[in-house]
Order: structure tokens, then sequence, then C-alpha cells
């Protein structure tokens, strides 16, 4: 159920910013907004939320989530809507927005959704363990 919510929540983030942006300059059918926001948000939950956060945390996360952004709106901007599209640069534009509410997004799914046992493999835990032994000068263990 966890994962119900979120997804909602990333499809919502996306739709609302493909939105604002995409009929702001009134282009695509509201059609191709959802279609773009579906694969956006199933691709970038997958990969981006799934196995980029778990694996290497909220950084690296808020860059990949802008790459995936940007190529899916892109490509599915010049299939759906057409060549004589600005698609690019609505790309980037619209990735950039996404891509700030993904660093929120990342929060939460740190916070809620994951488990909070498994951390990125550049979480560093004082797990050094001192040796103790009898010896007074261990040099001297060596003749």
């Amino acid at each position: 159920m966890k994962h119900v919510e979120a997804i909602l929540i990333k499809f919502l983030s996306t739709l609302i910013a493909l939105s604002l942006l995409f009929l702001l300059f009134n282009m695509p059918s509201y059609l191709d907004i959802v279609i773009i926001s579906i694969a956006v948000t199933g691709i970038g939950y997958l990969l981006g939320d799934l196995y980029i956060l778990r694996k290497f945390g909220n950084g690296i996360a808020f860059f990949a989530d802008f790459g995936l952004s940007a190529v899916t709106i892109w490509l599915l901007s010049l299939f759906l809507i057409g060549p004589g599209f600005p698609a690019l640069t609505m790309a980037l534009l619209a990735a950039v927005f996404i891509a700030v509410a993904e660093s929120l997004f990342h929060i939460y799914m740190n916070a809620y959704v994951l488990d909070p046992r498994h951390k990125p493999f550049n979480y560093t835990e004082n797990k050094l363990q001192t040796e103790f032994s009898d010896e007074d000068d261990f040099r001297n263990l060596k003749k």
C-alpha cells in the first residue's frame, strides 16, 4: 500500500508540473500530457526511486531523475506531439521542475516507503572494532 501511495504522489506531482508547463504554451492535448506523465512516473519510480535511490542516495538519484525525465519527455513529445513542437527545450525545462519535486519526494521515500535498514552504499557507520592483546610491545613478538 505504501508503494501505491508513493506512485500516486509521484504521478500527481509530475502531472501538475507538466500540465502547468505544457498548457502554459498551449501546445499538446491533455491526453498527451497524461500519457507522458504516466511514462515518466513509471520509469522514474522503477529506475530512479526503487533502484538508484536505494543504491546511491538522494544526490545521485536527483540527477538520475533529471536525466530520465528529460529523455522520456523529449522522446514521447516527439512521438506524440510531433516535430513542430520545441520538444527538447520543453523537456529540459520540465525535467528541472520534476527533479526539484523529486528531491522532496526522495525524502518521503526514505522516511516512509523504503526499508530503513537498507542504506546507500556510501553510508558509513562506525563499525571499527579495537583489538586487545596482553602484549605490551608488538615489535618483540617478531623475534
